[in-house]
């Protein structure tokens, strides 16, 4: 009898999880999706709000709207964001010829054209940390964030293990990493437009790095920010360029958040041993 309540358990527990993603895969599509529908997915605090002003802007200029730029306040028209709305309009510019939306989502088996942003681990659990406590959603200290099964450095491995393991071939897939674009903005969009069969000039990328870089960003947000009364007196940007993590990590911490992403951070070509790469070259954005 036992065995036989242990296996009712157990079946139990397996469709609640079925229903479980089955839920969580409904509200990470579009209600209206399409075939040509491009996702750009991160784990949050990987650097996908300044690759959308990115984009945003390139995307601006390649469609003649000069005049036109990304904000904080129209980004979800250029670069709709899936958790946010789910009923999405149509593509608003020209260029690229189809939607590019944003999500968090983890492996989607619905996304068939994707772009996987990733950062290294220990700037993510940073950045995540401060953005969490400063809008009151995370109450714990860095430590607990980073042992959270939800928010930390074990969903951080899920979350990409899940995309690099899953991926099918016959998806159109690109990985790209945070710390390439902050390295060679100019040569990452180029290449990801290559990828789009889109020519883009030299004008056009310097124009829209320019638009999308940390001085117009802050500017951006100060003047969101004033007239929200949810994130009056917030700020995120950075003000300055700064290649430490956001927050303080102690070794121990440090070493704790690299022991458990090795096994990923060494596939997505980061060093673990030495000087880390995200030490290196410009400050970062965000």
């Amino acid at each position: 009898m036992k065995h036989l309540v242990t296996r009712a358990l157990a079946r139990l527990r397996r469709h609640g999880a079925v229903d479980k993603d089955r839920d969580r895969l409904a509200a990470t599509m579009p209600m209206n999706p399409v075939g040509s529908d491009l996702y750009l997915v991160a784990f949050p605090k990987s650097g996908v709000t300044w690759l959308s002003f990115l984009l945003a802007n390139v995307n601006l200029l390649l469609s003649g709207e000069q005049q036109r730029r990304a904000t904080l306040f129209n980004i979800s028209d250029l670069i709709p964001d899936i958790h946010t709305n789910r009923n999405l309009s149509n593509a608003t510019t020209a260029a690229p010829g189809f939607r590019v939306i944003k999500s968090h989502s983890g492996y989607h088996p619905g996304y068939t054209k994707v772009l996987l942003l990733v950062r290294h681990p220990i700037h993510v659990m940073a950045s995540y940390y401060v953005y969490s406590t400063a809008l009151n959603q995370f109450t714990g200290s860095i430590e607990d964030m980073v042992e959270d099964e939800h928010l930390g450095i074990n969903a951080w491995v899920r979350h990409t293990a899940g995309w690099l393991d899953k991926a099918r071939p016959e998806i159109s897939f690109r990985l790209i990493r945070y710390e390439d674009f902050l390295t060679q903005p100019s040569r990452c969009l180029r290449e990801l437009y290559e990828l789009w069969g889109i020519d883009v000039s030299d004008d056009i990328i310097s124009t829209a790095t320019e638009r999308s870089n940390l001085t117009a960003m802050a500017a951006d947000e100060q003047r969101f920010n004033a007239g929200h009364p949810a994130l009056s007196g917030f700020e995120f940007v950075r003000r300055r360029e700064d290649r430490e993590p956001r927050c303080l990590i102690s070794d121990v911490l440090r070493a704790r958040i690299l022991d458990t992403a090795r096994p990923i951070t060494e596939r997505l070509g980061y060093e673990c041993h030495g000087k880390p790469d995200y030490e290196r070259g410009p400050g970062f954005v965000i």
